[in-house]
């Protein structure tokens, strides 16, 4: 494992011993989206939380990749902690990396998906109150009601009647009781991952419920899960773009796009504005942008583009009729 300082980081407004580091775990050949995608989040997080240090975590492989393709990302973050993993997918390991990240990353630690974008302080020295937090899964609290939850709960010793958190955002305070929860919740999506299609969420809810300390459950607005709600998006601190796309677009999406052709202060300059907006919604739907100036409900306009990509214009404009006028 090594880890490099990397130039023009971000000044801290928060002094070093208090800060806590936000990591992002990342597996690419930079022929995919995903550092991309982690480029306008660590943007998003300069602009909206300029005192936190923004680190990746990433195999040799990946290392190798954006060095390779001199990627935007080694401009920008504060450092880069680079690990050896077994041979696999890129899915396979990345999953490796999350699920022990508390064993490469020491002290006040904010682990984010890529696809997210930061829109206000998350600093959480006056937030969080215990040695580890995190979100929700949306729908809220109904995974007891979903049976392939339930099933996988029950087999990896999950209590159904607790919280199913989101592995999207969570936070941890490196101590002993911690050390052993990744220990735990890498051993158990070992012996599931094969089964699971490497998914990392239900064996991150199996070792919460064994481990030695008490999570703080977060409020949704560090983790807005958007493809699920719109209700709460101008009050959230983080939007996470998970499956978002069904809606025709988003400004993720767009950003992640353009990152490839912008220089870095111009796509810097995109997700400032992007930071500000209302909805998620890209800045390409031309449908959003006319209920944003209509100042049409954020929940609404979400029902309304998921439908505009389902239903024909006609169907459209008979449904969206009835939903404006409250029929």
């Amino acid at each position: 494992m090594s880890e490099s300082p990397l130039a023009g980081s971000i000044p801290s407004q928060i002094s070093a011993a208090e800060r806590p580091n936000l990591v992002y775990v990342l597996t690419t050949d930079c022929r995919d989206v995903y550092a991309d995608m982690a480029l306008v989040s660590m943007l998003s997080v300069g602009l909206s939380n300029p005192g936190i240090t923004t680190m990746l975590l990433v195999d040799t492989i990946s290392m190798g990749a954006l060095q390779t393709y001199r990627h935007k990302l080694l401009q920008i973050s504060d450092s880069i902690v680079t690990v050896d993993t077994p041979s696999g997918s890129a899915v396979f390991r990345s999953r490796w990396l999350k699920t022990q990240v508390g064993q490469f990353i020491q002290g006040k630690v904010i682990c984010l998906d890529v696809d997210t974008i930061v829109r206000s302080s998350i600093d959480w020295l006056d937030q969080f109150h215990s040695d580890f937090g995190a979100v929700a899964d949306a729908p809220m609290l109904v995974a007891k009601q979903d049976t392939s939850k339930l099933l996988m709960s029950e087999k990896m010793g999950w209590n159904p009647q607790g919280t199913y958190y989101n592995s999207g955002f969570f936070y941890f305070v490196s101590s002993p009781a911690v050390t052993r929860f990744f220990e735990t919740w890498h051993l158990l999506w070992q012996d599931s991952k094969d089964t699971i299609n490497h998914q990392d969420q239900p064996s991150f809810n199996a070792a919460i419920t064994r481990a030695d300390f008490k999570e703080q459950e977060l409020a949704e607005s560090f983790n807005l899960q958007i493809t699920q709600s719109w209700k709460n998006c101008q009050q959230s601190k983080v939007w996470h773009f998970w499956e978002s796309s069904r809606m025709g677009g988003d400004i993720l999406e767009e950003l992640t796009h353009q990152s490839a052709y912008l220089s870095l202060d111009q796509l810097r300059g995109k997700v400032r504005h992007a930071v500000t907006k209302r909805t998620p919604a890209g800045y390409a739907n031309h449908l959003a942008r006319v209920m944003d100036l209509l100042s049409i409900e954020p929940e609404l306009q979400r029902r309304l583009l998921i439908q505009k990509s389902r239903l024909s214009r006609t169907q459209f404009l008979q449904w969206s009729l009835g939903k404006l006028v409250g029929r």
